[in-house]
């Protein structure tokens, strides 16, 4: 099964190949129409025993870089992702990082 086709879906996600991180959210009226629309880490009893430790940590990394700089997505990021075991951006993401002000 391809997460990536599933994930962009016109059956269950609004203009699919737009990026909208909101509609992931778990109360989210798009995210309602499958409870396995949106599977990143799997589902049912073989789903990735480590998803609430990724999650919590993506979550801490990202106030700490957030907390210390503003991102900013660089005019010159090309935008393709790799489809292989999991998603990647086939050239990078590049952005400019500003330090917030002490």
């Amino acid at each position: 099964m391809s997460r990536y086709s599933l994930h962009r879906h016109s059956e269950y996600w609004l203009d699919p190949d737009q990026f909208n991180p909101n509609r992931f959210r778990p109360k989210h009226e798009e995210n309602s129409r499958s409870s396995y629309a949106y599977i990143p880490f799997g589902g049912g009893p073989r789903i990735c025993i480590g998803t609430h430790f990724a999650m919590m940590e993506m979550l801490v990394i990202m106030a700490l870089i957030g907390r210390r700089y503003k991102i900013e997505l660089s005019c010159e990021d090309r935008h393709k992702m790799s489809a292989a075991t999991t998603m990647t951006p086939k050239y990078g993401v590049r952005v400019i990082a500003h330090p917030r002000a002490s």
